[in-house]
């Protein structure tokens, strides 16, 4: 399909397969026609009460919560996603810090059909902004990248060219709203006319898969490893799409034994999602990689190992209070703060981020090299290293470590392994963690090491 993409992609999947189903979920489930009527009442509903053109929303995973995401856009609003994670303060400072007002009525309450005849008369512009959606924040404060719907439609566009999706496809949606990889399946789905599954409260995930026979899946690794534990056959999958940080090499090889196709994959909020993926059907020894770069997007490394990105998808800006800040160079490159390299055959292989790298004796240390090793031995589960203050070295690293393991035996392994500038003072993975997005917070387990 040339050209730019349609500006509604609801309305084009309406028009090709209104009869298809759109939305599987634990109350029923609603054809792409029926879905469309929601959609439209609730972009009435929501006109009728503001005209604020920034509009704050947490979103559950929820069905209702899908019709109101595509009626503020259907509205021409632009939906700012806050996380359900954060603390009530901590969202009234983030609306306030983009100039959104928050919907006084809720999610439920606002979802209504349109009547028969009822019609949004604009059309938008596929350039014009969409969603804002805050970083994860790896390190600092989030910040909140604004999105096009030309960038959501573009990153869809050439995630569904390396994983094929067909209308009478299911992709469970396991993953938050306010995330681009929960958005990025909503878009997808939209793009293709395929079904997107929402999953009752707290159901594993794997009879969900099994019991919607679901085709694709896009998860991060705490849910992998659940799904591997189950060790459920699941026929129907086509794709299981692993991101938000490195997945063990040994858990990737176990999920493609039980014959899940899993896909590695590397993204951020910048590029709307994906940059590069793996396909389902490329052989295990390249699980180590995360994939080749995805049609509408650039990728290269410059002299200092980071991974520079451009292309349609990439983002407009920061939101900030007194504007909007675009931080591209006069090529239009975006410094991602991750490094990595290009093989020969073009996979993208991710070293880890350029901020977590610190020195200790003299030595650069980068922490997701020493998560890779130890995450290669048998019984580790996750891993994350951080570093703490140390008065001879400057720093030295120190290793949250989750899993079956004895950690004597695991310090000798990591002796015969690693330089000794390199091997981690060992931590237990700590009982409750708070997370940012859908990653571990390493900024905590960095305070946590310094207390201990």
């Amino acid at each position: 399909m040339d050209g730019a993409p349609n500006t509604d992609p609801l309305g084009r999947a309406v028009r090709r397969t209104p009869q298809a189903l759109a939305l599987i979920h634990p109350e029923g489930a609603l054809s792409y026609r029926v879905l469309d009527r929601y959609v439209t009442g609730t972009a009435m509903a929501i006109m009728a009460r503001t005209a604020q053109r920034r509009v704050a929303v947490t979103l559950d995973v929820t069905w209702h919560a899908i019709v109101l995401l595509l009626a503020l856009i259907r509205a021409g609003r632009v939906v700012c996603l806050i996380s359900g994670r954060w603390p009530h303060c901590a969202k009234v400072r983030a609306a306030a810090h983009v100039g959104a007002v928050a919907l006084e009525e809720g999610v439920d309450a606002l979802v209504c059909q349109a009547r028969e005849g009822d019609r949004i008369p604009a059309a938008h512009a596929s350039d014009r902004p969409g969603t804002l959606v805050f970083t994860t924040g790896s390190t600092g404060e989030p910040k909140a990248a604004l999105l096009s719907l030309e960038n959501h439609l573009y990153s869809a566009r050439g995630a569904n060219a390396m994983v094929p999706l067909r209308t009478d496809d299911r992709w469970l949606l396991a993953l938050p709203l306010y995330h681009v990889a929960g958005l990025g399946v909503v878009f997808r789905c939209l793009q293709a006319g395929a079904c997107i599954v929402v999953p009752r409260s707290k159901e594993p995930l794997a009879l969900t898969l099994h019991r919607h026979a679901c085709t694709h899946v896009s998860l991060v690794t705490t849910q992998l490893l659940r799904l591997v534990e189950n060790r459920a056959p699941l026929p129907a999958l086509r794709a299981v799409i692993v991101g938000g940080s490195a997945a063990p090499a040994a858990l990737l090889r176990q999920a493609r034994a039980l014959g899940y196709p899993v896909c590695t994959t590397y993204g951020l909020t910048e590029m709307a999602s994906q940059v590069t993926t793996l396909s389902p059907e490329a052989p295990s020894d390249l699980l180590s990689t995360a994939g080749q770069v995805l049609p509408h997007r650039s990728l290269r490394i410059d002299g200092s190992g980071e991974i520079l990105v451009k292309g349609p998808v990439l983002f407009r800006g920061y939101a900030t209070p007194s504007g909007l800040h675009r931080p591209t160079d006069a090529d239009g490159w975006f410094a991602t703060g991750d490094l990595g390299f290009m093989d020969a055959d073009g996979y993208l292989h991710v070293v880890g981020r350029k901020d977590n790298m610190f020195v200790s004796g003299g030595e650069n240390i980068v922490p997701e090299e020493i998560e890779r090793v130890l995450c290669a031995i048998e019984g580790v589960t996750r891993a994350i290293v951080v570093a703490v203050p140390d008065p001879e070295f400057g720093h030295r690293p120190v290793a949250f470590v989750a899993g079956r393991c004895d950690y004597r035996a695991l310090a000798r392994v990591l002796e015969e392994t690693l330089p000794r500038f390199r091997v981690p003072a060992l931590r237990p993975w700590p009982a409750e963690l708070p997370r940012q997005g859908i990653k571990a917070d390493r900024k905590a387990l960095g305070a946590l090491a310094q207390r201990a």
